[in-house]
């Protein structure tokens, strides 16, 4: 850190930097290596993402160059990671990192403060094993009220479909994630995605619903979570013609600072969405100005611009814009002086070295969150647990498209094969792929036959552009081999999977692919305990795709 910031209060340190300085707090760029760290400090790049690698070589090396980093820098660095299941969403090392369950097995746990508290636990271990890497800004929890089970982008993410429990239970997780000191959280997607029909990576929709229903329905977590105190919003890529018919909201004045700074009186950082996504580099074409997008959404009101085009020289961009006078001076100021006065909370002007953070084994929680909230969403012939002795079982999971983003789609469960071969060593495998041929699907009715159970598993959430959670070869091929042997259970990870599966007698869902949300539904079905949560989400009988779609690539 530059010696000449020691001791200064963030209104003195924004009145020495250079213009260059301003504007590089206003951008936040992806990294994945030291040379990559030294180029953002060049540029004069502000706050960055950052994962070198999983073993505990690349992360010991990585956690070494983030003290680095911030002893090095000018001004130091903000660095945001998408933690929404933890530390363990990025990081694959167990020793360092816990991997949660998604959101919604909080909002499934039967007591609510019950739930309450654990949210908060779940924050704390966030909090605890983010600073020992370095991190500073934790870009969740996600707070939309998902009330569309068609919804392919905020779906199981969300804690729910009551705005009340959301709110509740966003607040205590921000509470836990804040409570050191050192992290701040980033409630998204304002001012809430949980109606979508499409995925704002590949489509940009206009919401259907009215002023009454945001107020009433999606504005209350955020709300909830500004009283709470936390730290960082993040905007959702979508038009909210209730606000702004024209402009999506991350370029919208009448959302980024007429509704959130004037009404919900929001005086913390505001970061837009990824940058890349369909519909905001829309606004970068045939202008002439490649930060143009960068531009607008400042001038809105958005604070940090995640990933924004040329991010490099974004910052000299946005200067230049200034000196052109396409970006007024005082906007940039203004959004500087935020970004300044939370490094400066969070004691990153200081020189005083803090006491590290020690590690910090966040399994007890997640083990416990799991645990209570396997949830029996069906169970007709009251069949589970299931007694498996001496029976044939076949494990039949789909595989899914390689080019798909985890956001559309999730990796196989094929942990359920693992975690049940523990008790159930003759467990064979059977995958069958979204386009599977009918010869594909005769075989796999053939080897359901010829079992006595079968187990099937899915991580299906919702995708932009599909009307369900499956395409229809892989039903094709369910309903056969239901046919073949009706003595099926069903594990997902998705409770709204339940509309795509009518026949299917018994359904139990844990809410993730997270190894202990696995290994507590596979508990579940062999009966070593039983199913503790509750389905608060509406299942419709029918889904039913009906979206205006502004743009879609």
């Amino acid at each position: 850190m530059d010696k000449r910031f020691e001791g200064k209060t963030p209104e003195q340190i924004l009145e020495m930097l250079t213009l260059e300085q301003k504007c590089g707090q206003l951008v936040s760029t992806g990294i994945g290596c030291w040379e990559e760290c030294e180029t953002a400090m060049e540029h004069h790049v502000g706050n960055l993402s950052v994962i070198y690698g999983h073993d505990a070589e690349a992360l010991a090396r990585f956690k070494a160059d983030m003290e680095r980093l911030q002893r090095e820098a000018d001004i130091p660095f903000f660095i945001g990671v998408d933690m929404e299941t933890g530390v363990g969403q990025t990081v694959h090392d167990r020793s360092i990192a816990t991997e949660f369950a998604e959101q919604m097995a909080i909002g499934a746990i039967a007591d609510l403060k019950d739930a309450e508290r654990l949210a908060y636990e779940e924050g704390r271990v966030v909090s605890q094993q983010a600073s020992y890497l370095g991190w500073n800004i934790c870009f969740g929890p996600v707070v939309d009220v998902n009330i569309n089970p068609e919804n392919p982008i905020t779906n199981i993410r969300s804690f729910g479909e009551d705005p009340d429990i959301v709110a509740t239970l966003a607040a205590a997780y921000i509470k836990g994630l804040q409570s050191d000191g050192r992290l701040i959280g980033t409630a998204k997607h304002f001012p809430g995605a949980g109606m979508q029909f499409s995925d704002s990576h590949f489509a940009l929709e206009k919401t259907r619903t009215t002023k009454e229903e945001m107020e009433n329905i999606h504005l209350k977590p955020f709300k909830k979570a500004i009283e709470a105190g936390v730290g960082g919003l993040m905007c959702n890529h979508a038009i909210y013609d209730m606000y702004d018919a024209e402009n999506v909201a991350t370029l919208s004045k009448a959302v980024m600072t007429d509704l959130l700074r004037g009404e919900l009186g929001f005086e913390g950082v505001m970061y837009t969405d990824a940058m890349g996504m369909a519909g905001l580099t829309e606004s970068e074409k045939n202008c002439g100005n490649p930060h143009m997008g960068t531009i607008r959404a400042i001038t809105a009101g958005c604070d940090v611009i995640l990933g924004p085009n040329d991010a490099w020289n974004a910052p000299a961009g946005l200067a230049q814009a200034v000196r052109d006078g396409i970006l007024d001076e005082e906007i940039v100021n203004k959004a500087c002086l935020r970004v300044l006065k939370q490094k400066y909370a969070l004691g990153l002007f200081s020189s005083e070295k803090r006491e590290d953070v020690p590690k910090r084994d966040g399994w007890s929680v997640a083990r416990e969150i799991a645990k209570k909230s396997v949830t029996l969403i069906r169970d007709r012939k009251n069949a589970v647990p299931i007694d498996f002795e001496g029976k044939k079982v076949m494990v039949m999971e789909p595989t899914h498209p390689a080019n798909r983003l985890s956001f559309g789609l999730y990796s196989n469960m094929t942990l359920i094969k693992e975690t049940l071969a523990k008790y159930v060593p003759q467990a064979q495998l059977a995958l069958f792929a979204p386009d599977a041929t009918d010869e594909q699907i005769a075989e796999l009715a053939k080897q359901a036959k010829a079992a006595d159970i079968v187990v099937f598993g899915t991580s299906f959430r919702s995708r932009s552009g599909q009307v369900g959670l499956m395409t229809e070869r892989q039903l094709d091929a369910l309903k056969a081999v239901h046919a073949a042997n009706p003595n099926m259970i069903a594990v997902v990870s998705n409770p709204y999977v339940a509309s795509q599966l009518p026949f299917v007698d018994e359904i139990v869902c844990c809410y993730s692919t997270s190894s202990v949300a696995v290994e507590a539904a596979v508990d579940v079905i062999i009966g070593k305990e039983k199913a503790l949560g509750v389905l608060r989400e509406t299942i419709p009988e029918e889904m039913h795709n009906e979206v205006e779609i502004v743009f879609h690539g």
